[in-house]
């Protein structure tokens, strides 16, 4: 035993030295490759103009084209098998006002600005012409229940609902179905924010900045900061204020199964990140946000900081649209689809600070050219399939979404089945406090030894120490009576072994 354990120690010493010289990047990093491109109708393409998208629960890939960025394009929805070559058209909106139309729901749209699935329901965000709505334009949200055009509630002015303000600029939909929607208002001339809005199927009791208690029906806004004669106001995003309304929050991202809505571990440990343009005439606005300290019943106790990267990749230009997303362990994939740029970088975010750890391949990259990589003309938006090995882009100027995923086999080639393998996954959450899920993999029956390891390669922990059958298994770790700082996090079995690196932060 004795000897196990300096060998282990051991190990462990070179290994840790190897982390150390290596940073952060090498342990987590997934590489990326291009597969194909999925395209539009021959009849369509001079229509679409790429705008949002999101991936539903059994893998279907939901994009919109939009009127935002080019009043030629056609508001229209679109939806395609991760197998298929062409997308196939659910609603074409088209790009004007209907007056002769008896539903606000046909053919009456503004702008088409955000796309998110819960599940297989599909929801729609946007703003209602201007003529249907004169003097002010009117946001919307388009419930989409399994996807359906025909099984569909559209809530806003003349519909239902109340309190959809101006404008939605995009739209995510949280686990517990509350909608974070990106909002251009800015009372105080301080920067734009979001909103969150009740789409369960019930009224619930929701609380405003000073913990004020009030029903709050479906459909409607949750409430903010009292102090405000405009209820629904929430912290400002980083940057300043907003310059003609183009430089607002254009793109959230949630983390896919996080808890946003216990109250004590959501306030401690929730966040998720919204992406902003700079303005034509004040190009320090733009940046990534990170916001923390709140909860989705109570949304305006969250408040942002910017994130900043060494590269200064994540300080925003004035491009139309940068869409992101994030993968579950936290990490943020970012389009930038500008001149000079023509790229999607990964990047994980600790506190405030982004470290670059991949990238979608792309042939456009002018700084990292990969010849294998996709053609982008103006990468806008991006998703992950729901295993998140599958990501999807879409761009703007392409008229495509590019296919990527983390095996050299093409998604439309894999098996149907694959065996085990001995693989250890990144802890969720990352950062953690003061629990953490750690799951894993083997390939075959056998001994495994889970342990934790501090900065000093002292064990503080001893998770499994046994016999396992192979297949997929996890365990929670809790760290609560450690100090915060780095932790490492060791599998065995037999002669195979891998460390991964967490953070816990109290």
């Amino acid at each position: 035993m004795r000897m196990r354990l300096l060998h282990r120690l051991t190990s462990f010493t070179l290994l840790l030295v190897g982390l150390i010289a290596f940073s952060q990047l090498a342990d987590a990093q997934q590489v990326w490759y291009y597969h194909r491109a999925i395209g539009f109708p021959v009849s369509d393409t001079a229509y679409v103009r790429l705008y949002a998208m999101t991936v539903d629960s059994r893998g279907n890939i939901w994009v919109i084209s939009s009127t935002a960025t080019d009043t030629t394009a056609h508001n229209s929805v679109w939806e395609a098998d991760p197998q298929d070559t062409v997308f196939k058209k659910i609603v074409d909106f088209g790009s004007y006002y209907d007056s002769s139309s008896s539903s606000y729901f046909d053919k009456n749209v503004g702008s088409l600005t955000g796309v998110a699935a819960l599940g297989q329901t599909i929801y729609l965000s946007g703003d209602q012409p201007s003529q249907l709505t004169q003097s002010n334009t009117v946001a919307f949200i388009y419930v989409l229940r399994n996807g359906s055009l025909t099984d569909s509630l559209h809530l806003g002015y003349g519909m239902r609902g109340s309190g959809f303000g101006t404008f939605i600029n995009c739209i995510q939909v949280s686990s517990d179905s509350i909608a974070f929607v990106g909002c251009p208002y800015d009372p105080n001339h301080v920067g734009p924010s979001w909103r969150a809005y009740n789409m369960t199927s019930g009224p619930f009791i929701a609380y405003d900045k000073n913990g004020v208690a009030a029903e709050r029906p479906f459909g409607a806004y949750l409430f903010g900061d009292p102090s405000y004669a405009y209820s629904g106001y929430y912290s400002p995003a980083p940057g300043g204020p907003a310059a003609g309304g183009t430089n607002v929050i254009l793109s959230l991202a949630l983390i896919p199964g996080m808890n946003y809505a216990d109250s004590a571990n959501a306030i401690r440990n929730s966040y998720f990140f919204t992406s902003r343009s700079s303005g034509a005439g004040n190009p320090g606005t733009g940046g990534i946000a990170v916001w923390t300290g709140g909860y989705d019943r109570q949304p305006a106790l969250y408040t942002a900081k910017q994130v900043t990267d060494i590269a200064g990749y994540l300080s925003l230009g004035t491009y139309a649209y940068y869409g992101i997303t994030a993968d579950s362990a936290g990490d943020l994939f970012v389009c930038r689809g500008d001149s000079g740029y023509d790229c999607v970088k990964i990047f994980q975010v600790i506190g405030t600070f982004a470290t670059e750890i991949g990238s979608l391949p792309s042939r456009t990259d002018p700084n990292n050219p990969n010849p294998n990589g996709a053609p982008f003309a103006g990468p806008t938006a991006v998703s992950l399939s729901p295993d998140q090995q599958t990501a999807y882009v879409a761009d703007r100027v392409a008229r495509k979404i590019f296919v990527f995923s983390t095996s050299l086999t093409g998604v439309d080639e894999r098996p149907q089945s694959q065996p085990y393998r001995f693989h250890l996954n990144q802890n969720y959450p990352n950062p953690f406090n003061p629990s953490t899920l750690i799951s894993y993999e083997l390939r075959s029956n056998g001994r495994v030894d889970l342990q934790v390891f501090n900065i000093l390669g002292q064990e503080v922990a001893t998770l499994v120490d046994g016999v396992e059958s192979a297949g997929v298994h996890s365990v929670l770790f809790d760290g609560s009576k450690l100090s915060s700082g780095v932790y490492f996090y060791t599998l065995e079995n037999g002669p195979q072994r891998v460390t991964k690196k967490m953070i816990l932060i109290k």
